[in-house]
């Protein structure tokens, strides 16, 4: 893959909300996991879907999918990670800011030990 010019490289980094994202190539320099904070391996100028109705074109053979970047964590199938972002899924989906602090709260937690808070993770 040819390398864009200087002044056209990355140099922006991302928070995102979730263990994966795709952006433009080259949008982002480094993106991080919003579930645990982790610097996310990078797959770059990946042609593909990035959602759902564009995987349905792709799979009936109408679209090819468009070029990206493909960010992951490299947590994201472990039990704890799992159970992090299911958590402060949740506390984005709450009206009540107690209930939002708790579970951001304990989502914090599983990230700190790496350790599920419930059993049946």
């Amino acid at each position: 893959m040819k390398r864009p010019p200087k002044n056209m490289r990355a140099a922006k980094t991302l928070r995102c909300d979730s263990d994966c994202s795709f952006p433009n190539p080259g949008e982002y320099l480094a993106v991080y996991c919003g579930v645990c904070g982790k610097s996310m391996t990078v797959k770059r100028n990946v042609l593909g879907p990035t959602g759902f109705a564009e995987a349905m074109l792709v799979r009936n053979g109408q679209s090819k999918g468009h070029r990206h970047d493909a960010f992951r964590c490299e947590d994201r199938e472990e039990s704890w990670h799992r159970q992090a972002k299911v958590v402060r899924d949740i506390a984005l989906d709450t009206p009540s800011k107690r209930l939002t602090d708790l579970l951001n709260e304990e989502a914090d937690e599983i990230v700190r030990t790496r350790k599920i808070t419930k059993k049946g993770w």
